[in-house]
């Protein structure tokens, strides 16, 4: 489905509803808002699949911006049936089209290539798409809302059942001794995911399990593909979506009786900072000074509160210490600093109100809580693409609708670091630097937008040092998960070289250089040289295809 057919189809969704494939006649029917809101999303997503990415650089970019909208767009789409079944299947297109892509791109023969026999997702949107054109429900009213049926007892025993299964398909170890033994392991997920999963009856428990089903499946194969044709596990953006999924599950099946709660569709309890001890609380209480927020209140030349506001990051809040009920606050007065007039001064006032009533059950002290690799992971897979994603946006604001845009994308961003903060100290504070900037340029950009000078705004003189201390901040992360300084050297053959998935020619192709080309060595003690690939992961190069000095 093309953007030529928009018009066309759109006329018809509002009057006809989708037929789903699975137990249609028990979902909830979209509404015709709720379908439309999703139609725009299913003809986007089509565009990104009508064409491979044409290197790794381009596969490991469209990867990232995937794994962002899975903990973003395609997890708040609306619970009815159209709804339910374009998601499942957007997750499914956005995992095999990378795997296959990954795969292909690493001389993977066809043989060994299930995503290549796999049925044509693309085909399938379009055919329920023109299947509205054969039905006759109408949407000119409101549908009747249909309740999902509560879970017999011998349904929910089927999902427990299949859950333990697939729990125990997906914990095997990605250990890929062969191509045979990489093909077994994902031919038996893949078809799990097409056998078994189809034939699981809905209800009303079950729904939010049937998607976390379906998203583990998928994100686990294409994790498993990355990981085959080298991409090292803290590069891989569907290592943590594969690990979410193995939690929800997990969560699922703990919760009362193995099923009776939708613990699928809740969020995982993520880990907490630690509780603030009645020292910090008391310093945080004395260096927020209530006062000071009523002068600002009271001022109303936007550059000078813009510079008050940057002095309190500077002197007070970037001082207090990372612990619960303190980061709340500090989060909230930040926001409400950069953005006084909007509903921030509530969350603002509540979060005041909680650091208070905490200091009755205070513990006498505190630990710090330090990050994990994992933690750090997670932070270079899915926050720090999302905020360079941000970041270009910033840079290329021109007009009303671009700053309105970036408004919007601003805020998503900083939605989606409340949502995932890590609860660790660095991911925290790390957390906090990308906060200010996204809200910054916002700020910058708005107030340049009303009239003031770029050279007076003090937003505007303050960004290139934040930017350059958190490149810093970033740089020592990637040095503390073994992505170290490279050394640059050059290709140095005449038409093309091979980089390989490891430092073997039995090894697949991950992709191809060519004469005269930089390359970025991580080690170059042996036979093979390891580079960092420019779109993330890791790659070989026989050392003999490589010199020191560009080509003359």
């Amino acid at each position: 489905m093309r953007r030529s057919s928009v018009v066309f189809l759109a006329v018809f969704c509002l009057m006809i509803a989708l037929p789903s494939a699975r137990a249609q006649s028990e979902l909830p029917i979209c509404t015709r808002a709720e379908f439309l809101s999703i139609f725009d999303l299913v003809i986007d997503y089509q565009a990104r699949f009508a064409e491979p990415p044409t290197d790794f650089t381009a596969l490991m970019t469209y990867s990232q911006q995937h794994a962002t909208d899975r903990l973003t767009v395609l997890a708040q789409g609306p619970q009815c049936a159209e709804a339910l079944e374009f998601g499942a299947l957007l997750v499914q297109m956005g995992g095999d089209f990378a795997a296959r892509a990954a795969l292909e791109m690493a001389g993977t023969p066809a043989a060994n290539n299930p995503y290549l026999v796999l049925p044509d997702r693309d085909q399938q949107i379009n055919d329920h798409l023109d299947a509205m054109l054969d039905n006759d429900r109408s949407l000119a009213q409101a549908p009747e809302q249909r309740q999902l049926p509560t879970c017999t007892t011998q349904q929910l025993d089927t999902y427990t059942a299949a859950a333990a299964d697939l729990i125990g398909l997906l914990s095997t170890a990605d250990y890929m001794d062969s191509r045979d033994a990489f093909s077994a392991m994902l031919e038996a997920r893949l078809t799990w995911r097409a056998n078994r999963l189809p034939t699981l009856p809905l209800c009303a428990e079950t729904v939010a399990l049937a998607q976390t089903l379906n998203a583990a499946l998928t994100d686990s194969a294409t994790s498993l593909s990355f990981a085959f044709v080298g991409v090292p596990a803290d590069e891989n953006p569907f290592v943590a979506l594969a690990e979410f999924g193995m939690q929800r599950i997990a969560a699922w099946q703990a919760s009362p009786g193995s099923g009776t709660a939708s613990a699928a569709s809740q969020p995982i309890e993520k880990r907490r900072l630690p509780a603030c001890s009645r020292d910090q609380l008391d310093s945080a209480l004395a260096a927020i000074d209530r006062d000071y927020l009523s002068t600002f209140e009271a001022t109303d030349d936007a550059l000078l509160r813009s510079q008050l506001h940057l002095d309190y990051r500077g002197s007070v809040l970037s001082r207090l210490p990372v612990c619960d009920e303190i980061f709340a606050v500090r989060w909230w007065l930040d926001e409400w600093l950069g953005a006084p007039e909007n509903e921030n001064q509530a969350r603002r006032d509540d979060a005041l109100l909680r650091l208070e009533a905490a200091r009755a059950s205070a513990p006498i002290s505190s630990q710090s809580a330090a990050c994990s690799d994992a933690d750090l992971r997670f932070f270079t897979a899915y926050i720090t693409p999302a905020f360079h994603s941000l970041l270009r946006a910033s840079l290329s604001v021109n007009t009303f609708a671009q700053q309105s845009a970036l408004e919007q994308e601003a805020q998503a961003f900083r939605d989606l670091l409340w949502a995932h903060l890590p609860g660790c100290e660095d991911g925290v504070r790390l957390s906090m630097q990308m906060r200010s900037i996204a809200a910054d340029f916002v700020a910058a950009i708005k107030l340049e937008a009303a009239g003031a000078f770029a050279v007076e705004i003090p937003y505007t003189l303050d960004l290139p040092a934040a930017i350059v201390q958190l490149g810093e901040r970033l740089n020592a992360i990637e040095a503390t998960l073994g992505m170290g300084e490279t050394q640059t050297w050059f290709v140095d053959v005449e038409g093309f070289a091979n980089v390989r998935s490891c430092g073997s020619t039995a090894c697949g192709v991950v992709t191809v250089v060519q004469a005269g080309d930089p390359l970025d060595v991580l080690d170059d003690s042996g036979d093979w040289f390891e580079l960092r690939l420019p779109g993330g992961g890791t790659g070989y190069i026989a050392a003999f295809l490589v010199s020191e000095t560009p080509l003359n």
